[in-house]
């Protein structure tokens, strides 16, 4: 579930990121809760990886589990 009152500017991610963000706006629309949950979860791994290696901040980190996790970090 996509908390869209969240608000992150994804064009400025890396393209990992915007693709996977992508995949989950079609989930999220298809209403594949299950698949939406698997792909959420992969998302908070890969934003974790860009976290720690400095490409973006921790702050861009929190928003995005907020909004496509449900997740407060």
């Amino acid at each position: 579930m996509i908390i869209d009152t969240i608000e992150i500017d994804v064009d400025k991610l890396p393209v990992v990121l915007q693709e996977r963000i992508k995949e989950l706006h079609e989930l999220d629309e298809s209403g594949d809760w299950l698949e939406y949950s698997i792909k959420a979860e992969q998302i908070e791994v890969v934003a974790k990886r860009f976290l720690l290696s400095g490409v973006i901040t921790s702050k861009i980190f929190e928003l995005i589990c907020m909004k496509y996790g449900g997740v407060e970090v």
